[in-house]
């Protein structure tokens, strides 16, 4: 009898932390027995570090029981230098919004090298998109056919598609960086291909992109 009330007290208190496995492209510095952030407040230990035969970093966490509700699909995780500890780097979790399923001890999540690394590479391929377009009309005038199809700007609508779709998931903080920051220089982009397109009416070509626009910009 006294085995089995151990037991159940032992089941009954559970782990008092869940880990979690987290993959990095790039670490920056980053070390066993660093701490983990949520909101500013030490939420755990970082306990493992492995590299990868892709190349990448398996960061293994622990996070206090206490913090299970920032453990969901809506969290992001990446590093950052440590606010306090000078020289030491932190793994800080952001939860962008409310809800969602709870991530179970041993689960494994992508991470960001950086809060907005992904809008960094759609905005590269945003601006590499546009200029390209742009490149079509300064070689052949208002001449160039075919742009809905051509490969530009297919690949310019999926990152569009992408970039809406992540700024839905995204925290305020990164809204308002990518609002403030990144989305003037496309719409200036997007109006100066409209102008090109206007004299011949086919300005229509570029709706699908200004409605993707439209739908990042009213997140």
């Amino acid at each position: 009898m006294g085995i089995l009330l151990t037991g159940l007290m032992l089941v009954a208190c559970g782990p008092d932390a869940i880990r979690i496995d987290v993959d990095f492209n790039r670490l920056s510095g980053l070390a066993e027995g660093d701490r983990v952030l949520f909101q500013d407040n030490p939420a755990g230990t970082v306990t493992s570090i492995a590299y990868r035969k892709d190349g990448t970093y398996r960061v293994g966490i622990e996070v206090d029981n206490g913090y299970e509700k920032a453990l969901t699909e809506y969290s992001r995780f990446y590093t950052a230098a440590d606010p306090t500890h000078s020289g030491s780097r932190v793994v800080i979790i952001e939860l962008t919004r409310s809800g969602g399923r709870l991530l179970q001890d041993g689960a494994s999540v992508k991470g960001m090298d950086s809060p907005d690394s992904a809008f960094s590479q759609w905005r590269r391929e945003v601006e590499k998109g546009l200029g390209y377009l742009q490149e079509l009309f300064d070689k052949f005038g208002r001449d160039v056919k075919g742009i809905p199809e051509s490969d530009a700007y297919r690949q310019l609508k999926r990152s569009l598609e992408e970039w809406a779709r992540e700024m839905e998931r995204a925290g305020q903080q990164a809204r308002d960086r990518i609002e403030r920051e990144w989305l003037p220089r496309i719409h200036r982009e997007l109006d100066e291909l409209r102008k090109e397109l206007e004299p011949d009416g086919r300005e229509e070509e570029l709706e699908p992109l200004e409605r993707e626009f439209r739908r990042i910009r009213n997140i």
